[in-house]
């Protein structure tokens, strides 16, 4: 029986060894050597520390028959160049790490005395020959060999602790293996590069929000955040200040928007993309007005945030501005007639009003605000729209809503809207506006008066330009506006007109100022003044502006039934003017030249009730009582006018003559104090 045994185990070794000699010449265990870690040895004195070194368990190894992990790493390593397969992944997918090179120094310390085989039995089986074979047979090590090969999994229950010494190692319980080893060896190359991408990728995004974080953090840091405490104030002192996304300033309220707002646009509106220079001539200049829109509004022409409340009123809150009511902007040529600094018209003057006050709100119209500011070098305007400051004079416009300016006319122009809305009434230099453009209306009281009246043929070119467009608006048009809610625009007007009747209407202009000089011969002047309204007549047959101012020239020379021809109007007491600005018609003067003096003042009660905030109607009124010697009766039309224009001297003048025919020398001598005063500062 010892002998049958006997030739069994012989049997068995060799065929253990061919087997193991197959393995290890196949590309296949090497493969297995590049992919994963050699499988652990059992705790067996071959491996310990005292064992002799590599050199002494090769040998042992050796003669157990097997190829030892030295052999095969070496093996493995001159084969590399031979076998395409093996290397090719091992390069691909493990690197140098694990290249037979790295692993000869670091792995043959720990396991270069374990004949390596791709099974786990075949090493244990290896290893208990080796141990009969240096003379230990002891059966119970031998049962607990073969239990160990029959059920390989009890070798988790089995637990070696790495004390750090070469040759012992440890498993985790439960695998073969923990995730991070698997992951490692046991994945393909093509896998572990998406790994490696997924986690760069990673990293890289966790970087990029760092470097975010640090650079906003950088940029808050120099910041300067004290507007924040001067909005708290304002939002919680006035409502203006209220920052609700339009820059701070006030959207209109429902009852606006009701009373102002409109859907109907008359005007062409082109999205600026599609406008090029040659369609912008031949189409629209000096021919008919367009909006232009722009994608992104008007970020798209300059910078809004320049433009809000909070950063005009930090950076220019103590310069000085005009502002004015949209009657007495036009008297003045497009000048406001109030001086306050930026802060106080925010404050006080612009105000809180709304569309249904009775106190027009003032307007913020400055030819020279715009121009000292930093605001010009932000504007990005179209090419065919000039922004040369040499040619054009700036305006910046600020109001609330139901400001705005009457009907007038100039050059050519384009005006901008940042934040806000503008409504616009256009009408050709051919056509008078009704109400006539000699300014007797504010503007919201001819919205409201005149505007409603209107017939189909009458009803002017309109539109509502909203924030962020920009119109351009042909030399030579009549128009007038309207704000809904706070409204922040630019224009830029030409200094010079291009076409022959604006030529003659700046030339009247000029004439006019001459006749307000001291030493001139008026007479001469206005003669000239007629010669050029002829002029103007023969251009614009059908205009009522031109014949009403004819008309007066011939009133002014003597030529008193031509001028009622034209006008209606006589060389006496001004009434015609204050029936032509109410919305009149000129033939209504000549009830007055004709000696019809009862139906003349029902037309001048008429336009009282029309036009109750133009302080000419009251002049007009009293000064006609006055002549009817109805001096008490003129008293309070005075008072009123007066009031509405306390600098105007003429007023006073009126009314200190009527309170002396009334016998009131109290009154007379307080309008004489305002007479000497208002003198002294004129004089200043």
């Amino acid at each position: 029986m010892l002998l049958i045994r006997s030739a069994r185990n012989r049997t068995g070794q060799q065929q253990q060894q061919q087997q193991q000699q197959q393995q290890s010449k196949s590309p296949w265990a090497c493969r297995s050597l590049y992919r994963s870690p050699p499988p652990p040895p059992p705790p067996l004195p071959l491996l310990s520390s005292s064992s002799g070194g590599v050199a002494q368990q090769d040998q042992t190894a050796a003669r157990a028959g097997g190829t030892t992990w030295s052999e095969l790493v070496s093996r493995c390593h001159r084969s590399r160049e031979q076998d395409s397969e093996g290397p090719e992944e091992v390069s691909q997918g493990s690197g140098r790490a694990w290249s037979a090179s790295s692993l000869r120094p670091s792995f043959m310390r720990r396991f270069g005395g374990i004949t390596m085989v791709k099974k786990r039995s075949a090493a244990a089986k290896a290893t208990t020959t080796t141990n009969n074979n240096n003379g230990d047979n002891n059966s119970s090590s031998s049962n607990n060999n073969n239990n160990t090969l029959k059920h390989p999994k009890r070798r988790h229950h089995h637990k070696h602790h790495d004390n750090g010494t070469p040759g012992t190692y440890r498993y985790p319980q439960g695998s073969d293996r923990n995730f991070l080893s698997a992951l490692i060896f046991d994945t393909t190359p093509i896998m572990k590069v998406t790994i490696v991408a997924i986690v760069s990728q990673i990293i890289a995004a966790v970087v990029a929000v760092a470097a975010v974080g640090y650079g906003v953090g950088y940029v808050a840091l120099s910041l300067d955040w004290s507007w924040i405490t001067d909005y708290y104030y304002h939002h919680h002192n006035d409502n203006i200040h209220n920052n609700n996304g339009n820059g701070g300033w006030r959207r209109a309220d429902e009852e606006t928007l009701r009373a102002l707002d409109s859907g109907t646009c008359t005007i062409d509106r082109v999205p600026a993309r599609d406008m090029d220079h040659e369609r912008f001539e031949r189409d629209f200049r000096y021919k008919r007005p367009v909006i232009l829109t722009f994608p992104d509004g008007a970020r798209d022409w300059t910078d809004p945030q320049l433009w809000t409340l909070e950063s005009l009123k930090r950076s220019y809150g103590e310069w000085k501005i005009s502002s004015g009511d949209s009657l007495e902007i036009v008297r003045r040529g497009g000048n406001g007639d109030m001086t306050s600094s930026f802060d106080d018209f925010v404050g006080h003057l612009m105000g809180e009003r709304k569309a249904t006050d009775e106190q027009p709100a003032y307007y913020m119209f400055d030819r020279a605000f715009y121009k000292d500011t930093e605001l010009p070098k932000t504007l990005k305007l179209p090419p065919y729209l000039s922004n040369d400051e040499s040619l054009n004079d700036s305006i910046f416009f600020l109001g609330t809503s139901g400001t705005g300016v009457v009907f007038h006319k100039h050059a050519d122009t384009w005006n901008a809207v940042v934040y806000g809305k503008k409504r616009w009434f256009l009408y050709p230099i051919t056509n008078t506006p009704p109400g006539g453009v000699y300014h007797g209306f504010h503007m919201r009281y001819w919205y409201e008066r005149v505007y409603p009246n209107l017939t189909a043929s009458q009803r002017p070119l309109e539109c509502v330009q909203q924030g962020g467009e920009i119109l351009y608006l042909p030399e030579g048009f009549y128009h007038a506006t309207l704000n809904i809610g706070d409204t922040v625009a630019v224009a830029m007007q030409k200094k010079q007109p291009t076409l022959v009747a604006e030529k003659l209407t700046y030339q009247v202009t000029a004439l006019s100022k001459e006749l307000e000089k001291q030493n001139v011969d008026k007479k001469a002047v206005r003669q000239k003044l007629l010669d050029t309204f002829l002029k103007l007549r023969e251009l614009l047959p059908g205009s009522s502006e031109v014949a009403m101012k004819l008309g007066e020239q011939y009133g002014e020379l003597g030529h008193h039934r031509r001028a009622v021809d034209l006008t209606g109007r006589h060389h006496g007491p001004l009434l015609c003017p204050g029936l032509h600005r109410s919305g009149e018609q000129p033939g209504q003067c000549e009830a007055l030249v004709l000696g019809r003096v009862e139906e003349a003042e029902a037309a001048l009660t008429r336009a009282v009730k029309l036009s109750p905030e133009a302080w000419d109607v009251y002049k007009d009124y009293g000064v006609y009582l006055m002549k009817a010697g109805r001096y008490a009766e003129a008293i309070p039309v005075l008072s009123k006018g007066a009031a509405l224009n306390p600098a105007l001297i003429p007023f006073w003048s009126y009314l200190k003559a009527a309170q002396q025919h009334t016998g009131d020398t109290e009154g007379a001598r307080h309008t004489q104090a305002k007479i000497d005063q208002l003198t002294q500062q004129l004089g200043a």
